[in-house]
């Protein structure tokens, strides 16, 4: 996984759904940037984008490998809260 990946791995709850993440954890991740030396807003649209995707790539992998195998995934991704894992968990099993 790039650098990139782990950084919204770290960062994005997985219990909120990636399209409705606070722009907050987006601008978190953008002052991230100074490991590339980016100096100005060109890549942020780009990256916002990126994020997006590497954020619901991640919640599927969980939901596949995990929720619906019934475990518990807290072990192996050790920056996962329980309490937003359950979250994401009943998210995950509800019909609707």
């Amino acid at each position: 996984m790039s650098w990139y990946g782990m950084m919204v791995q770290h960062m994005l709850p997985c219990h909120i759904e990636t399209s409705k993440v606070d722009d907050e954890y987006f601008k978190d991740l953008w002052l991230e940037r100074r490991v590339w030396k980016i100096m100005d807003d060109c890549a942020k649209k780009f990256m916002r984008k990126k994020a997006v995707k590497l954020g619901t790539n991640i919640r599927s992998r969980l939901a596949t490998k995990y929720v619906y195998k019934s475990l518990n995934s807290c072990a192996k991704y050790t920056l996962l809260d329980l309490d937003k894992w359950e979250a994401f968990d009943l998210e995950k099993k509800s019909p609707f």
